[in-house]
């Protein structure tokens, strides 16, 4: 079985990891993918910064994306020691959803796996969802994990 894990380092992407391993016994392969969105100005002249900030913020984000996936990857192997699945990561950049769907169709995996924010109606309106976004367009089934906040409490 293959699996696509999507992580973006929020807690509710901390949670798919670790339902990942709770769920899943028989994983064959795991890739685990971080996007980061490009940022553009929104503003023009004399108001815009210079690309050079731009250019700072997308390698900034990129090395703490490799950071994500490097520690999500570590926990992947230590709570799947005995199934010891091959483990892939990689860092995208652009529409989160959009390269989510593509890379499952591409690596022909059986199962996307994703956090959900949890957010109400008017907040995903306003701000869209991933998680929604993937499963309408996944090419496989998609497992959608919500954090437990009542175990914090």
């Amino acid at each position: 079985m293959k699996i696509l894990v999507a992580t973006d380092g929020s807690t509710q992407a901390e949670a798919a990891i670790e339902a990942t391993a709770k769920y899943v016994k028989t994983v064959t392969h795991l890739k685990i993918i971080s996007v980061v969105e490009p940022r553009y100005a929104v503003a023009g002249e004399p108001f815009i910064f210079s690309s050079e900030i731009f250019a700072e913020a997308e390698a900034s984000e990129k090395e703490k994306a490799k950071e994500t996936l490097n520690n999500a990857s570590n926990k992947l192997k230590d709570l799947l020691a005995t199934e010891k699945p091959e483990i892939s990561t990689q860092v995208f950049m652009g529409n989160p959803s959009q390269i989510i769907v593509e890379e499952a169709e591409k690596w022909k995996a059986d199962l996307i796996i994703v956090g959900s924010h949890g957010y109400g109606f008017w907040h995903r309106t306003l701000l869209g969802s991933v998680s929604d976004s993937v499963t309408h367009h996944a090419p496989c089934s998609v497992l959608i994990i919500r954090e437990n906040k009542t175990a914090e409490q």
